[in-house]
C-alpha cells in the first residue's frame, strides 16, 4: 500500500481560486448591509452531488455507490444530482445543506474540500478511505460518515440531523 495511517498524511488536491467563487466564507458584505453567515443562511437543497452518475459505468465503478445514489435519489424533491454543473458548481455547493462525497472511479474523491469551503456538510460515503488531514482533524465535528451499505437510507439520515446540529457543524467548518 502507498498510504500508511499514523505515518502518512492525506492532503487536499489543488484547486484554482475560481472554483470557490460562491463560497459564503469568502463573501464580503455589501456596503452597510451584513451578509448572513454560512451557518445560518437559508439553503434550498437538502442534498447535492455533481459528477459522473455512472449511467454507463460497470457496477464496480465507484463501488456501486454512484449507481445507488442515482437510482434512489435522482429527481427526488430536495435532492440535486447532476452529471456536471460546470460553472454553477460553486453556487450549487453554497446552496446545499449536505454534499454527498461518494468514491470516485479509483475509490477516492476530493469533494470534502469543495463542500467545506462552501459550508455544505460533507456526507462521506466511502468505507475505509481516509480524508485529507483526517488523522489530525475531528471530522465528526463537521461531516457525516455513512457506510456504503446505507446509501438507500440517506434521505432519512440527513433529515434526522437537527437544524441546531447543522449550525454547529457549519461553525466547526468556519473554524477550519
Amino acid at each position: 500500500p502507498c498510504y500508511r495511517p499514523g505515518r502518512d498524511l492525506v492532503i487536499p488536491v489543488f484547486a484554482p481560486p475560481q472554483k470557490w467563487s460562491s463560497s459564503p466564507w469568502l463573501a464580503s458584505p455589501a456596503r452597510g448591509s451584513p451578509t448572513p453567515s454560512a451557518e445560518d443562511r437559508p439553503r434550498k437543497t437538502l442534498a447535492y452531488f455533481s459528477g459522473n452518475l455512472a449511467y454507463n459505468e460497470p457496477l464496480k465503478y465507484a463501488r456501486g455507490v454512484r449507481h445507488k445514489l442515482r437510482q434512489a435519489f435522482l429527481g427526488k424533491p430536495g435532492w440535486r444530482l447532476v452529471g456536471n454543473s460546470g460553472g454553477m458548481y460553486s453556487h450549487e455547493l453554497s446552496n446545499a445543506e449536505f454534499c454527498i462525497v461518494p468514491p470516485g472511479g479509483d475509490g477516492w474523491s476530493s469533494r470534502v474540500d469543495d463542500s467545506v469551503r462552501h459550508g455544505c456538510i460533507p456526507v462521506i460515503v466511502m468505507d475505509n478511505v481516509h480524508m485529507p488531514f483526517e488523522t489530525i482533524l475531528n471530522y465528526s465535528a463537521f461531516s457525516l460518515r455513512v457506510p456504503e451499505a446505507d446509501v438507500g437510507n440517506l434521505d432519512a439520515i440527513l433529515k434526522s440531523v437537527s437544524q441546531s446540529t447543522r449550525g454547529e457543524m457549519r461553525l466547526a467548518m468556519r473554524r477550519l
